[in-house]
């Protein structure tokens, strides 16, 4: 998973990185194993926050990572609303009682808040932990 600031600087250097795989054929053993994650999502305006995130994010994967689909092969490509998709960020959202704590202390009394803020990404990698219990189990 990989975590998404949405400024310029962040997208060049993505579409960089992800050129770079693509040079090297590195491209293909990563691309199905990355997610990104859009950080301190702000309530306030989060479905405007993440729609033109995403968007940004599905422009660089288009120009790099995805695959151009020409009908004859099974392509790695998405659309651009594909929540399944690796540019379909998951959001974290920023909350003010957890991201400027006084104290520890402080942060684990706020757990409704903690809950609030990573309950995307808390049911995004669910499977992890059900993954781990089968395999231990």
């Amino acid at each position: 998973m990989d975590v998404l600031m949405d400024d310029e600087t962040t997208w060049n250097m993505y579409s960089r990185l992800f050129q770079k795989w693509l040079a090297t054929g590195l491209a293909e053993e990563v691309r199905e194993r990355i997610k990104t994650i859009a950080a301190m999502v702000p309530l306030r305006r989060a479905g405007e926050h993440m729609e033109t995130l995403r968007e940004r994010a599905w422009d660089v994967f288009r120009d790099t990572l995805y695959d151009e689909d020409w009908g004859t092969e099974p392509v790695f490509s998405f659309d651009l609303v594909d929540e399944s998709a690796p540019h379909y960020a998951i959001p974290v959202f920023w909350i003010d009682g957890i991201m400027h704590p006084k104290s520890l202390r402080d942060i684990s009394g706020s757990g409704i808040a903690l809950d609030l803020a990573y309950a995307a990404l808390a049911q995004e990698i669910s499977w992890l932990k059900d993954d781990a219990y089968i395999a231990c189990g």
